[in-house]
């Protein structure tokens, strides 16, 4: 089994791996969200009754789900943060 290589935004940082993000994480949003400002940090929460896992974060116009973000097992366009 091959090892993925981590995905990187244009300034190099690794976006945040999706199976490591759990309910209560904070995550760093980059510039590519018309819902988010650049920068925001924002805390990862559970919809129990949604198929995909139902993690999501709150946002300008209610809630964005995490499940749209994922491609190459990374969350396009989000970062950890680091405590």
């Amino acid at each position: 089994m091959t090892k993925r290589k981590p995905v990187y935004s244009i300034d190099g940082r690794a976006y945040v791996c999706a199976k490591s993000v759990k309910a209560g994480h904070w995550l760093e949003v980059d510039g590519g969200f018309t819902c988010l400002p650049k920068g925001a940090r924002v805390k990862v929460k559970v919809k129990k009754d949604r198929d995909s896992g139902g993690l999501f974060v709150d946002c300008m116009v209610g809630q964005h789900f995490l499940d749209g973000q994922e491609e190459a097992g990374r969350l396009i366009g989000m970062y950890p943060v680091r405590a």
